[in-house]
């Protein structure tokens, strides 16, 4: 119905990629989807298991591959330490954020509420604690956190994507509304990041020559779009 009547926006969605094939991609991309919402949790066939994600690896490859076969932005979500999750698991999961061709990714501390399926297994892998302070047979809730932030700061390509603030993945569409592009994006999230990393490495470090160029790219685009020339001038106009 939606290309049928030929309406002109674009649009986002959360799917599940494990269920993808081509002809339900094409629809997609013909419809006017841009950039999905991937809720992938982990590259390890093993964790997909625990979680009981109905889907494996291999499952989330062919589903991302078809998507990038029609240019639609991806996004991967990911989750560390749930229970059974380890050094070798963690491992798996990196290589797989860095191999499978996803635009975007972020990983979360593992949430616990003993209202979900898994805390009827707490005994199996001995849990402990609650929210985000829990402690398993593999892994704790301040092992899983340093893991995050060694994934933070090891992988830039995909880019990672902020959580929970004024700019997330619904962010995009609004970027790209006002004239951005895939490239501009990149730019300016992967400059955010840099910037972030050297203030948790060295709170009284100066910002390097490599992160200089990249702030004055994100900020000399060279915008033909009048909307964007004005939310320019209130940024600036705003911080001054």
């Amino acid at each position: 119905m939606m290309i049928n009547r030929n309406y002109n926006y674009k649009w986002l969605c959360m799917l599940r990629c494990s269920s993808l094939d081509e002809e339900s991609v094409k629809l997609l991309k013909d419809a006017g989807c841009i950039m999905v919402f991937l809720g992938l949790e982990s590259g390890s066939d093993k964790m997909l298991l625990n979680m009981n994600k109905k889907a494996n690896v291999c499952q989330f490859s062919k589903g991302i591959n078809l998507l990038k076969k029609y240019d639609v932005l991806v996004h991967g979500n990911f989750i560390t330490g749930f229970p059974g999750e380890n050094d070798q698991t963690v491992k798996e999961t990196i290589n797989f954020i860095r191999s499978c061709g996803i635009d975007f990714y972020r990983s979360q501390l593992w949430y616990y509420d003993h209202i979900t399926p898994i805390h009827k297994d707490k005994d199996l892998y001995n849990l402990k604690g609650s929210s985000f302070e829990w402690e398993h047979s593999t892994m704790n809730s301040k092992s899983a956190m340093e893991i995050i932030y060694d994934i933070f700061k090891d992988i830039n390509d995909p880019v990672w994507m902020p959580q929970n603030s004024l700019f997330n993945f619904d962010s995009l569409l609004q970027l790209y509304d006002f004239g951005f592009n895939e490239q501009n994006i990149k730019l300016i999230l992967s400059t955010f990041r840099d910037c972030v990393c050297l203030s948790l490495t060295d709170k009284n470090g100066e910002i390097g020559t490599d992160i200089m160029l990249k702030l004055q790219k994100t900020i000399n685009f060279q915008h033909t779009s009048e909307k964007i020339k004005n939310i320019e001038r209130d940024m600036f106009f705003n911080l001054e």
